[in-house]
């Protein structure tokens, strides 16, 4: 498991690309949408557990307050950081989760203006162990945004807010020039307000979503992809829409297995990765303890046979080999 110390985060004072602690150690009171309790059980095991299941060998998506998986309202797939890699932070009060994150220039000013200044990460439900009495122990992160509302408070800030008072006049300026830059690449007048600038942007977030919904439907009815169940197009979909490489990825192989890469008989999935889940969706039943020690065990076999027969395989695609082997949907 690879570890960092408290030098490898990224300063308050100037942050970018590196590492970032992105959940606090500890049991968080955490409530489903339909008002279940459960405690989120984040323990040295868990983030030992979350540390050796890594992430996507494209990197994790980081969203802003998890626009990417929305259920309501018009989806935002863009990219505004990519977790590469995670790590423990070792602390007098446990082991820290922490990743290390690319931003993109859309995602690199909300970080250095101190437009977001915390995580909310997202786990699996059908990857955590359910340890009783309603407590819920996560394997495995699936999803990170930010926001300035984390569900488990006490993570370290992203920036320390008095680096830069918020009614400071120089950077209140430095906004309303960047403002204008921003409202020159959407083509409106120099003096457009923050209101028009947002109106835009989110009829253009709406065309875009359309114009995408309208590629993933034309993908999805190929002739390559007639045989596919409606739950299968369904997630397909959903990778198309959130992660549109890995699911143009997903059908060159499904076509493949069609055209004879694969005996008959051999069992499909539809996607690479995982259900992402939302906060209104966290905190289902788990899988149970047994259970889901037992399909990362057999992802482990299955990694190390793949990696003796000199074939690469992340963690990822072994656990989706996994859930096959098991009969696991």
């Amino acid at each position: 498991m690879k570890t960092i110390t408290l030098e490898d985060l990224q300063p308050w004072e100037n942050p970018g690309d590196g590492w970032y602690n992105i959940e606090r150690w500890g049991e968080h009171p955490q409530q489903t949408a339909d008002g279940k309790k459960y405690i989120q059980v984040i323990d040295d095991e868990a983030v030992r557990a979350i540390v050796e299941a890594g992430v996507p060998e494209e990197g994790l998506l980081t969203d802003v307050e998890h626009v990417s998986v929305a259920v309501t309202g018009p989806r935002d797939s863009r990219a505004y950081g990519w977790v590469r890699e995670l790590a423990a932070l070792p602390t007098a009060e446990g082991l820290q989760l922490c990743a290390r994150i690319e931003w993109t220039p859309l995602g690199l000013p909300l970080v250095r203006d101190r437009i977001y200044k915390h995580f909310s990460t997202v786990y699996s439900v059908e990857l955590c162990a359910d340890l009783g009495g309603g407590r819920l122990r996560p394997l495995q992160l699936v999803g990170l945004a930010l926001t300035n509302q984390p569900n488990n408070p006490g993570q370290r800030p992203i920036t320390n807010s008095q680096a830069a008072p918020l009614n400071d006049n120089t950077n209140q300026q430095d906004n309303m020039e960047e403002l204008k830059k921003i409202a020159a690449k959407l083509g409106l007048p120099e003096d457009a307000g923050l209101d028009q600038i947002l109106a835009t942007l989110d009829a253009l977030m709406a065309a875009e979503q359309e114009a995408a919904d309208a590629e993933a439907e034309t993908l999805l009815n190929s002739e390559n992809l007639l045989d596919l169940t409606p739950e299968e197009k369904k997630d397909l979909k959903e990778e198309l829409l959130t992660n549109r490489e890995m699911g143009i990825k997903m059908i060159n192989l499904l076509a493949n297995r069609k055209g004879g890469g694969t005996s008959g008989g051999a069992p499909k999935y539809a996607r690479p990765g995982y259900r992402r889940e939302t906060q209104a969706t966290r905190g289902g039943k788990g899988m149970g303890t047994d259970r889901g020690q037992l399909l990362v065990n057999t992802a482990r076999d299955i990694q190390a046979q793949e990696k003796a027969a000199g074939r690469l395989c992340s963690f990822w695609k072994a656990k989706n080999l996994a859930k096959i082997r098991m009969g696991q949907k």
